[in-house]
């Protein structure tokens, strides 16, 4: 996922039980790593949401998975958002990435006043 100058990667590597597989986020602005989260574990062969939430009004993006937080970096612009890869199979999974856009309506001047 891209916002103008800002990159969030994900890298999956296998874990010693076949069950799971570890998960790392990086933020990159301008092909230099700006945030990294810590590597943390998912159950394979089970559907994880990822959700990778960009706040315009905070300047923050923050990449989740199943509801927690897992990297959260500042960001100083608010272009566009770019998704790299969409609905995409690898060669190892056929299920593959499905991505979706959720955007939700800007928010009005009192709830930005609010929060």
């Amino acid at each position: 996922m891209s916002a103008g100058q800002y990159t969030v990667r994900v890298s999956v590597r296998p874990a010693a039980d076949p069950h799971l597989a570890w998960m790392q986020f990086t933020a990159y602005s301008g092909g230099t790593q700006v945030a990294r989260g810590a590597w943390f574990p998912v159950v394979t062969d089970t559907p994880q949401t990822v959700a990778i939430t960009t706040d315009p009004l905070k300047h923050n993006v923050i990449a989740m998975v199943n509801g927690l937080a897992h990297m959260t970096t500042n960001v100083t612009n608010e272009e566009p958002i770019r998704v790299d890869a969409t609905n995409a199979a690898s060669a190892h999974d056929p299920s593959g990435l499905l991505v979706s856009d959720a955007r939700t309506p800007a928010p009005t001047l009192c709830q930005s006043l609010i929060h």
